[in-house]
């Protein structure tokens, strides 16, 4: 017969070792047999990532990544393996992709993970949204770095640009957060 045990545990390898003190829900200490002793199994594997939404990485660290990209030229349709050039989406989905987060390749279907954020709550490492063609709907995404500013690539390349003022500003449509 199974069970289950709520251990206090050190993990180490592929084995978790501990001392039992919940077996279904009791405390060990009522369960003949389990009160005190040390247990060994192998852990279950994690959960599966679920794609484009992940408390993995800190917004720190796609700030840091982004970075590394700071005046890389601008492409439109630039593949996702370059790293000499990009547009906006192959930028975002390059820079969460080497922290482990799986966005779209394209802008608009970026646009569709996470939940919504008002401006005055942004974050860092929110995913920012703007309108730049005729018609109207999502055609550029950026990551914001606090202090109301954006990285994204744009024309001139990858840089930090202010999205509350100006040019950005007038063509914000909304934000949304895939980190928690």
């Amino acid at each position: 017969m199974k069970k289950s045990l709520l251990l206090v545990s050190a993990l180490s390898g592929t084995l978790v070792f501990g001392t039992a003190v919940a077996v279904d829900g009791q405390p060990a200490s009522e369960v003949p047999g389990f009160s005190g002793k040390e247990v060994a199994f192998e852990a279950l594997p994690a959960a599966p990532e679920v794609k484009g939404v992940s408390t993995a990485q800190p917004s720190a660290d796609i700030l840091n990544v982004a970075d590394q990209y700071l005046g890389a030229n601008y492409l439109l349709g630039a593949s996702t393996s370059r790293t000499d050039a990009f547009d906006c989406s192959s930028f975002s989905k390059r820079v969460f992709s080497e922290l482990g987060i799986e966005l779209p390749r394209h802008s608009a279907a970026q646009a569709e993970l996470g939940e919504k954020v008002p401006m005055k709550d942004l974050q860092k490492g929110d995913l920012v949204y703007f309108a730049t063609s005729e018609t109207g709907g999502v055609s550029h995404v950026g990551i914001y770095a606090g202090d109301g500013e954006m990285i994204s690539a744009q024309n001139g390349g990858v840089k930090y640009a202010p999205i509350d003022e100006g040019y950005w500003n007038e063509h914000f449509l909304f934000a949304k957060r895939v980190l928690s």
